[in-house]
């Protein structure tokens, strides 16, 4: 279901579930000149990762081909991201990833399925 995924990561890219979260640094951090202590919170915010213009072109227009796999037959390499979703990283956190990883994010993704079935099942869908 490579289509599929494609559509639900880039509804997710384009309106997620959360804006952002909290992280505490668990020790002193120096990066780039600047220093943190320890206990020092970080606010990161998913809504500008997933609407920055150097990641993503045309970021305000929905095109899930830019998550379809390479050797999929509606692939154009012009939208792809270069992006793995399923990663999880800096450049697509909307479930964050790592030890910080959402529980939810299978029954999210579940669900979301679950949902497409069941319009699929009243509505003609067309990919163009």
């Amino acid at each position: 279901a490579p289509v599929l995924n494609a559509c639900m990561h880039e509804s997710w890219r384009m309106d997620p579930p959360v804006a952002g979260g909290f992280r505490k640094a668990i020790k002193e951090i120096n990066q780039k000149g600047y220093s943190f202590e320890k206990g020092t919170q970080f606010f990161y915010s998913i809504t500008l990762v997933t609407t920055d213009k150097s990641l993503y072109k045309n970021h305000g227009k929905f095109d899930m081909r830019r998550f379809l796999p390479k050797d999929h037959p509606l692939y154009q390499a012009d939208t792809d991201s270069n992006i793995d979703p399923l990663q999880g990283r800096m450049n697509y956190p909307i479930f964050g990833g790592g030890t910080h990883m959402c529980l939810g994010k299978s029954f999210a993704q579940l669900e979301l399925r679950v949902l497409a079935a069941q319009i699929s099942k009243h509505y003609r869908i067309e990919v163009r």
